[in-house]
């Protein structure tokens, strides 16, 4: 179980139905498949020991860095204009989304920030969603 789920997230398999469907093309050298249900069941019960192999994993490829690199990416949650309308996040202030500016693209954005943490291997440590006007440095903090 554990492995199929990392396997399919290794190969960029995102959907249930995709990797049921690709499994599918293989029923006959897998004759003991288990189902969709019991799939996402025992998927909900394993996340924590595959977060604990995630971990272990990423800690075996990069070594013991000392060197990391900080960058974001904005993730709208709307355009610019209807922010006024979104009513997301705004019963709890904390997780509603903001206003952030992204230089690269030269824009204005209504949502939040995604902050990602890696070695100088490539390895990400650690990703933190934050709103969109938490500036990199802020974060670090």
């Amino acid at each position: 179980m554990v492995a199929l789920n990392m396997t399919s997230e290794a190969v960029g398999i995102d959907s249930e139905s995709l990797l049921f469907a690709k499994l599918q093309e293989h029923k006959f050298e897998i004759p003991n498949l288990i189902s969709r249900r019991l799939y996402n069941d025992r998927r909900k019960i394993t996340s924590s020991l595959c977060n604990t192999i995630r971990e272990r994993m990423a800690k075996e490829i990069d070594g013991d860095e000392d060197c990391f690199c900080i960058d974001s990416k904005p993730i709208e949650v709307c355009r610019f204009s209807r922010s006024k309308h979104c009513s997301m996040g705004k019963k709890n202030f904390e997780k509603a989304p903001s206003i952030g500016y992204c230089a690269s693209q030269g824009v204005y954005y209504y949502g939040y920030k995604l902050h990602a943490v890696r070695g100088l291997s490539g390895v990400i440590h650690s990703f933190d969603l934050t709103k969109a006007s938490v500036h990199d440095i802020h974060y670090l903090k």
